[in-house]
């Protein structure tokens, strides 16, 4: 009996099934038209920001290879030097993008940095972006051979001292005025950067790179050289001291690297009688550079310590000849008058009636980081602005 009742019951609710699925379809049709479309809209918009993101991408490689231009050491020809002059070029075929490039040249800061504007356009058939960057380039050392002196820490100035220049300091400036005269300006205003034992042993090594360097303890005999027909020295590197010495004249083809090995700090030593001809070149000691009395010296060039450097010579000429110590102190007191510059803490001794006189260096004939025009070696340039279109 109790069978009957529930399939009495169950053959009394025939349909509800059809009902529910219809419900459901009727749902579904209202729904699922909505949802493709929204699934489309959501397809393509991902398409698309692919593909901006991609130009993004393109733009971007094009801002980076200009920067690469400001910076490389040798520019092309084209490359914009006067203020508003503008170079544009193409990168043709990057990742199916076309980029086009802008570098104007729009002049300088107030920290005498170059200052350009970069604009980056990548197309392809969907369309373009754009990027749009002002970055200010600068840098290098040579700024620091345009005073007479030019010290981060202090400067020493012995009775009798004549300075025909500026002088630049950061520490203590000591002399006595009735007793010491300059004829230029002192100024304490910041040094915008100095130079570590590391950037200028890096610099100076790649002169030398691939020679085998001579032991520690090395010393160069310059006897019977001749000004017709001198000793030849450089490009050398030196793994310890390395000492000239003999009666007679050596000239400079190349840097002179005087450098450490197995903790051994490498000097520089001129012996009395001896004459160098520094023909543009550079004299680099990781440890301290006495040039004695009695020896001479002629030419333009660089003598650079990152220890003491002691400067007794005769000198020879007016030629510009700067004495750095990147970690000690210039000690000056040459047996005449000296021409060029000091950089680093400095202790000037001038016999009477010699003189300290700055001249400019001649560009392009010394080798110093950031001198030449054309090498842009220790430079640095920063981004100051980024726009997107």
């Amino acid at each position: 009996m109790m069978i009957r009742k529930i399939l009495s019951k169950l053959n009394n609710e025939r349909g509800v099934v059809l009902i529910v699925v219809l419900i459901l379809l009727a749902v579904g049709g209202l729904t699922i038209a909505p949802m493709l479309s929204h699934m489309s809209t959501g397809l393509k918009a991902g398409q698309t920001y692919e593909r901006k993101t991609d130009q993004y991408y393109a733009a971007d490689a094009g801002v980076e290879n200009a920067m690469w231009q400001i910076t490389r050491e040798q520019r092309l020809p084209e490359f914009p030097s006067e203020q508003g002059n503008q170079w544009q070029y193409t990168i043709e075929d990057l990742n199916g993008k076309s980029i086009t490039v802008t570098i104007e040249y729009t002049g300088k800061d107030a920290e005498g940095n170059d200052i350009y504007k970069i604009d980056s356009v990548a197309s392809d058939d969907s369309g373009n972006t754009a990027i749009e960057s002002h970055v200010t380039f600068g840098g290098g050392f040579a700024f620091l051979l345009d005073n007479a002196i030019t010290s981060l820490g202090d400067v020493t100035l012995m009775p009798g001292v004549v300075i025909n220049g500026d002088i630049l300091y950061n520490g203590e400036i000591s002399y006595n005025p009735n007793q010491v005269t300059i004829n230029g300006e002192t100024s304490d205003e910041p040094i915008p950067s100095w130079p570590t034992a590391t950037y200028f042993s890096d610099y100076y090594h790649e002169d030398v790179d691939g020679l085998t360097c001579v032991p520690d303890g090395y010393t160069i005999d310059i006897t019977g050289g001749t000004e017709v027909s001198p000793v030849l020295i450089g490009p050398i590197c030196s793994a310890g001291n390395l000492t000239i010495t003999g009666t007679g004249v050596a000239r400079l083809e190349g840097t002179v690297y005087v450098g450490t090995q197995y903790s051994k700090v490498g000097d520089f030593e001129v012996m009395p009688n001896c004459t160098m001809q520094l023909n543009g070149q550079t004299i680099f000691a990781e440890g301290n550079i006495n040039f004695q009395p009695n020896c001479t010296t002629s030419g333009e060039g660089c003598i650079i310590a990152v220890g003491d450097l002691n400067y007794q010579p005769n000198i020879s000429g007016e030629d510009f000849v700067a004495l750095m110590s990147i970690e000690g102190t210039v000690h000056l007191q040459p047996g005449n008058d000296f021409y060029g510059c000091l950089v680093g803490d400095a202790s000037v001794e001038l016999w009477p009636g010699t003189s300290l006189n700055y001249v400019a260096p001649t560009e392009g004939d010394i080798n110093f980081p950031g001198l030449d025009d054309d090498n842009y070696t220790g430079y640095e340039i920063t981004v100051r602005t980024w726009e997107t279109s």
